[in-house]
C-alpha cells in the first residue's frame, strides 16, 4: 500500500528535477546539470569523432625528410569524402550541446569542434566564420585563443597567408595558456 505512494513520489521528484533543468534557467544546479550532460554526452562523442579524423589524416601522411616537416598534417581535399560521415556526426553531436545545453561552459568548445569539422571537410568559409564567431561571442578566453589558433590554421590551409599572419600577430600580443602557447 505504501509502495505505490512512494513510487509516485519518486517519479514526481524526478520529473520535477528534469523540468527544473531547462536550458533557459541559470541556477547553479541547472548549470551543473548542463555542464555535466553537455560535456560527457554530446561534446565527448563529437571530440572523439574529430580525434578519429585527425588520427586518420596523420596516419595517411608520409613525411619527406628532405623538406621542413609541417607542424600539422596537411588537409587534402580527398579526405573530405573519406571522413564525411565522421565529420557530419561530429557536427551533429556538437550542435546538441549548443541547442540543448545553452548554459553549459562547453558551448564555445562545441563551436570549435564544429569549426574543426568544417575545416577538415574543406568547408573553409564556414570554418572561418565559426572560429570568428567564437572569438567575438565566446565567454571563455582560452576557447577564444584556441579558436584563433584554428582560424590561423584554416587561413594557412586556404592559402590566405596575410590573414594568417594578422591572426598570428594578434595572438603574439595575447597571454595564452600552456596548451594554446604550444
Amino acid at each position: 500500500m505504501n509502495r505505490p505512494i512512494l513510487s509516485i513520489f519518486i517519479l514526481t521528484v524526478l520529473l520535477g528535477f528534469l523540468v527544473g533543468c531547462s536550458a533557459e534557467k541559470n541556477a547553479p544546479v541547472n548549470r551543473a546539470y548542463h555542464n555535466i550532460t553537455g560535456h560527457f554526452n554530446a561534446y565527448f562523442y563529437a571530440r572523439e569523432q574529430i580525434k578519429a579524423v585527425e588520427a586518420g589524416i596523420k596516419a595517411a601522411q608520409s613525411n619527406n625528410y628532405d623538406y621542413v616537416l609541417p607542424i600539422f598534417p596537411a588537409i587534402d581535399s580527398t579526405f573530405k569524402e573519406t571522413y564525411k560521415v565522421e565529420l557530419e556526426e561530429a557536427i551533429k553531436k556538437a550542435s546538441i550541446v549548443i541547442q540543448y545545453h545553452k548554459n553549459s561552459k562547453w558551448v564555445d568548445d562545441s563551436y570549435i569542434l564544429i569549426g574543426q569539422a568544417r575545416m577538415y571537410g574543406y568547408d573553409f568559409p564556414n570554418a572561418i566564420e565559426t572560429f570568428k564567431y567564437v572569438n567575438t561571442k565566446g565567454k571563455d578566453v582560452n576557447a577564444k585563443h584556441w579558436a584563433l589558433i584554428n582560424l590561423m590554421r584554416t587561413f594557412i590551409e586556404n592559402n590566405e597567408m596575410s590573414n594568417a599572419e594578422a591572426v598570428f600577430d594578434y595572438l603574439g600580443r595575447e597571454k595564452l595558456n600552456e596548451k594554446n602557447y604550444k
